[in-house]
């Protein structure tokens, strides 16, 4: 018989919570929808326009600022695609704590959108993070530690419906 590790016990946590509260966090069911990531605390968005690293920028509707939901292995879970560069949500580099989001790397990360607005990689367990707290365009966003801070605030808005 295996035993649990506090990783994949933290794994198995996040999909229980998963069903219980993404559909009040994101209605992400239609896969044809974009929609921008935007910080609450800076009111910036998500932007790909450096697959290497993710930044925060003012929206201009860009398709480097859109993103898809496409559904993941478990209910809840969602491979987050940038509209641009067709590729996903991904992290590299762990470096000073923390992971740089990327989507560079085509990956199959998963993230679970959650109902306290954070957005949580499943493999890691780690939120979406705007690096050191700073609050102005270009920062980079990355995964770190569950701790609370405004940083860690997103919410999804200004839908689109695109065609392929």
């Amino acid at each position: 018989m295996g035993y649990v590790t506090e990783k994949s016990y933290s794994l198995i946590l996040l999909i229980v919570m998963c069903t219980s509260t993404v559909s009040a966090a994101c209605d992400c069911s239609k896969e044809d929808e974009l929609y921008s990531i935007r910080g609450i605390a800076s009111g910036l968005v998500l932007d790909a326009s450096k697959p290497d690293q993710i930044q925060i920028q003012r929206y201009t509707g860009v398709p480097a600022q859109l993103w898809r939901f496409e559904r993941g292995t478990h209910a809840g879970l969602f491979r987050i695609v940038n509209h641009a560069t067709g590729t996903a949500l991904s992290y590299k580099d762990y470096k000073d704590g923390w992971y740089i989001l990327t989507v560079k790397k085509a990956s199959k990360q998963e993230f679970m959108i959650n109902i306290n607005n954070t957005i949580t990689n499943v493999e890691t367990t780690w939120n979406m993070d705007v690096l050191d707290n700073k609050l102005r365009p270009g920062t980079l966003v990355g995964l770190y530690v569950t701790n609370g801070n405004r940083a860690q605030l997103f919410k999804l808005q200004e839908k689109y419906t695109y065609t392929t």
